[in-house]
C-alpha cells in the first residue's frame, strides 16, 4: 500500500488551494506562485525606500522631548501608490502578512543604528477596533521588527481606554485634540531608564505618538525612546 507522508499532503492540500483559489499580487495583481506571498518579489524591490532626513524630521516633531533619541521611517507614503496601497490591506483587509513582511524592513533599518533597546512598544488600538480588525496592526509590524532585531515586544506599556474617532482626515490640530485622554500607561509597571522603541505604521502630524510620549515621559521621566513608522504620510 503506497504510504502518503504529512508533508506530500501538506503539498497536495496547498497545491488544490492554488488550483481553485489561485493568489495575486496585492500590488500589481500578477500571478503568484508560491504559498504564503502576498507581495510579488518585483514589487518588493519596488517599494523603495524613505528618503525623509531623519533627524531633521526627529527634531520638528518631537524636537520639545530630549529622551526621544532617534526616528526611523521605512517607506514613503504616496497616494494610489504601491505601500498605500498594502498598508491598506493590512488595516482594512485582513492580511497582517503584510505587517510583518514589512516589518522586517523596518527592522533593519533599526537594527543599523546600533541602539540598545529593552523592548518594543506598539502603538494600541482600542480594544472594541482590535475585536473588529481581529488584530493591532502595529503589533503586527512589531513582530515583524523583533524577528529581525530579537527585541522583545511589551504589550502591557500603554493602552487605549477611549474609543476616539478616525484621525484620516483631520488636521494637525483636530488631531492632537482628538488623542487627549485617549491612552493611559499601565502603572503597575517601572520603566525608569529603560530604553523602549515606540512603533506605529504611519506617521502623519505625530500627535497619536507625541500624545503617548509624553504620558510615557511623566510616568518615567529617566526613559529613552525611540520612533519607528512603517511610512510617513
Amino acid at each position: 500500500m503506497l504510504k502518503v507522508s504529512r508533508n506530500d499532503m501538506k503539498n497536495l492540500f496547498n497545491g488544490l488551494i492554488q488550483l481553485f483559489f489561485p493568489r495575486y499580487c496585492l500590488c500589481c495583481d500578477r500571478f503568484i506562485p508560491h504559498e504564503n506571498m502576498f507581495v510579488c518579489i518585483d514589487c518588493q524591490m519596488d517599494l523603495g525606500k524613505s528618503m525623509v532626513p531623519l533627524e531633521a524630521e526627529r527634531a520638528r516633531i518631537f524636537g520639545a522631548y530630549p529622551q526621544v533619541q532617534s526616528l526611523d521611517i521605512a517607506y514613503t507614503y504616496l497616494k494610489s501608490a504601491k505601500v498605500q496601497k498594502l498598508i491598506h490591506h493590512l488595516k482594512y483587509y485582513g492580511y497582517p502578512e503584510i505587517g510583518r513582511l514589512m516589518g522586517t524592513r523596518l527592522g533593519g533599518q533599526f537594527q543599523d543604528r546600533g541602539l540598545k533597546v529593552d523592548y518594543i512598544v506598539a502603538v494600541p488600538i482600542h480594544w472594541k477596533k482590535k475585536k473588529q480588525r481581529g488584530y493591532n496592526q502595529s503589533e503586527i509590524i512589531a513582530q515583524g521588527v523583533s524577528a529581525v532585531t530579537a527585541i522583545p515586544i511589551h504589550g502591557q506599556v500603554v493602552k487605549k481606554v477611549k474609543h476616539n474617532t478616525s484621525q484620516t482626515r483631520k488636521n494637525i490640530e483636530q488631531r492632537r485634540k482628538n488623542v487627549r485622554s485617549v491612552f493611559q500607561v499601565n502603572p503597575k509597571l517601572n520603566l525608569n531608564g529603560k530604553s523602549v522603541l515606540l512603533l506605529d505604521d504611519v506617521l502623519t502630524t505625530g500627535a497619536t505618538l507625541e500624545a503617548i510620549i509624553i504620558l510615557l515621559i511623566e510616568a518615567y521621566p529617566e526613559i529613552k525612546i525611540s520612533v519607528a513608522v512603517l511610512a510617513m504620510a
